[in-house]
C-alpha cells in the first residue's frame, strides 16, 4: 500500500521528520513507518536518513498521475490509427510513480 502526503518537504535526515518518534538516545528515533529504531546520525557525526526511508520525492509541478495500464487498455484492441498513437504514447510515458503487486 502507497501512501501519498502532500505539501511536505522531503526530510533531509529522520531527525527533522515528523514520523520519526524520539527515543532516549540523542541519536536514535523510532520510524512510525517503518515500525522499527532508525539511527540518524552517521559516522561522520551527520545527520541522515535511514536507507530504508519509503519516502519518494515526486517532481514538481508535475501533470495528473493516471494508470497507465488501465489507460492503455482502452486503445489495445482498436483498429484505428488514432488508437495505435494513444497506446505508443502512453507506453512509452515517463514513470513517476513505480507500480506495485
Amino acid at each position: 500500500m502507497s501512501v501519498l502526503i502532500q505539501n511536505m518537504d522531503m526530510p533531509k535526515s529522520c531527525d527533522e521528520c515528523p514520523y520519526a518518534e524520539y527515543y532516549g538516545e540523542e541519536d536514535n528515533r523510532k520510524c512510525q513507518i517503518l515500525g522499527s529504531y532508525v539511527d540518524i546520525i552517521d559516522d561522520n557525526g551527520e545527520t541522515v536518513r535511514d536507507d530504508n526511508c519509503p519516502f519518494i520525492e515526486i517532481p514538481t509541478p508535475h501533470g495528473r498521475l493516471i494508470d497507465a495500464d488501465v489507460a492503455c487498455e482502452k486503445y489495445k484492441d482498436e483498429d484505428s490509427l488514432i488508437a495505435e498513437l494513444a497506446y505508443r504514447k502512453i507506453r512509452n510515458a515517463p514513470t513517476v510513480i513505480e507500480a506495485e503487486g
